[in-house]
């Protein structure tokens, strides 16, 4: 979100709630494993390409002598790992399982609880609050954890609990609402006029009012 002021002093900004918001990785609800066809959803993000070890995803190939190939590994017809031929078609089966199960996010180990199926959660693990990552503050740490980190090192600099904020415009800020990150940054226009910009952390999409005075 983005608007123009004319050199004042603070702006007051209020939230209002306006619909569903969506890949929150705070709020959701831990998702047990789930067993589908005799696969955990955990052996989902187990499995590896064959040949450079990653995380196998769709497409995947397979040779004749049953390897699975991500896309990325095949180059050609032949298998990247014992050169017998790699077939046209995919594997449908693998394919469906990642699409229909929910698979833990990476960071699950780091204190995440959001499950989702593929391609959800790659999406998801873009802007997980967990996934390591510089301050936005400017302080040289990486952290895994940003909330906590801003809770604990930058308490001073952030405000939560309030609907209303008051925001001196001559620092950037960091506030919290419905357990959500939310970054105001501002800049000096050419014609002395004031930018700023409301940036959300954590999420994909979210749905909020704001309204400024």
């Amino acid at each position: 979100m983005q608007n123009f002021v004319e050199n004042p002093n603070s702006i007051v900004i209020e939230f209002e709630y306006d619909s569903i918001k969506l890949g929150s990785s705070i709020n959701s609800l831990t998702v047990p494993k789930i067993l589908y066809d005799g696969v955990v959803s955990d052996d989902l993000r187990n499995a590896k390409c064959d040949n450079c070890k990653k995380e196998l995803v769709p497409p995947v190939f397979m040779c004749l002598r049953a390897h699975n190939i991500c896309g990325s590994c095949k180059i050609s017809e032949a298998c990247p790992k014992c050169t017998v031929f790699l077939t046209k078609s995919t594997n449908t089966a693998f394919e469906k399982l990642k699409f229909l199960v929910n698979q833990p996010c990476s960071n699950y180990s780091k204190g995440c609880n959001y499950s989702g199926p593929y391609p959800n959660i790659l999406d998801h693990e873009d802007i997980c609050i967990f996934k390591l990552r510089k301050c936005i503050l400017g302080c040289p740490q990486e952290v895994n954890n940003i909330l906590q980190h801003l809770k604990l090192e930058h308490s001073h600099s952030i405000s939560e609990l309030n609907i209303s904020y008051n925001l001196n415009l001559l620092k950037s800020h960091v506030f919290l609402f419905d357990d959500q990150i939310f970054l105001f940054s501002k800049q000096l226009e050419i014609d002395r006029s004031f930018s700023f910009n409301i940036n959300c952390l954590g999420m994909k999409e979210v749905r909020y009012k704001l309204n400024f005075s």
